[in-house]
Order: C-alpha cells, then structure tokens, then sequence
C-alpha cells in the first residue's frame, strides 16, 4: 500500500491543487487537502490536521505538502513531524504532487521526501533558458 499524501496550504491553493492532480491522473483515495482560512484557529486546524493523518497514514505512512516553510499550514504540519511515518515537504507544485503520487507503491513517506527535495528543481523552468 503507498503513502497518504495530504495538501496543507494557505487558502484554497492546495484543494484547487488536488482537484488539478485528480482531473489529470484520477480520483485517489491516499490524496487529501486541507485549506486554511486567514483567520484560522490554530488549535482547531491542529485537530483537524490529526484527524486527516490518523485517516490517511498507513504502513507507508503519511507525506504532507506545505506551501511555504514557516508559514501556518508548514508550523501546524510540524506538530506532527515526529509521529511515526510522517515526512514533511514544503514549497508543492502541482509537478511535484504528481511525481508524488507516481512513485512505487513500496515508496515509504520517508523515502519520498528524499527523492522529491533531489527532483523539485526538475520542477521549475525559466522560458528564456528554453526557448531563449
């Protein structure tokens, strides 16, 4: 069974985001998103977050994507940083979602994040330096 994926982003990036991933590559029950208001609780998305971890976190375990380190959803994320099988990565895009979701099933949450921090920079492209 692969890893849970959860989406943690300010706003509604990160659901836009999960909807874009399952128009591409289909529906996916190991993908989730959390979207955090402006003017959120930090305690209750704390909870809300637990909720969707315990849900998504299997023998693989679980991956949660933040938009930006030391931001909201990266800080919430990061009380759950310890708990067994949980990695966090921060900066997602849309090519790194999808890359994500495409690893081997025997991938563990751990090993993802490895192999995603060496592939981000695959992910961003200046059109000068391609087209140039």
């Amino acid at each position: 069974m692969a890893f849970g994926i959860i989406v943690v982003t300010h706003g509604k990036t990160g659901i836009s985001m999960v909807e874009a991933v399952q128009n591409i590559l289909g529906q996916n029950s190991r993908l989730a998103a959390m979207g955090l208001d402006w003017d959120i609780d930090f305690e209750d998305a704390k909870r809300e977050l637990g909720e969707i971890v315990t849900e998504k976190n299997n023998q693989e375990g679980v991956l949660i994507f933040t938009d930006m380190f030391g931001g909201t959803p990266n800080n919430i994320a990061l009380g759950f940083y310890k708990k067994p099988g949980v990695e966090i990565v921060s900066g997602v895009n849309l090519p790194l979602l999808i890359k994500a979701l495409t690893l081997p099933e025997d991938t563990t949450a751990e090993e993802a994040g490895q192999l995603l921090k060496k592939e981000i920079h695959k992910t961003i492209y200046i059109a000068g330096d391609l087209l140039g």
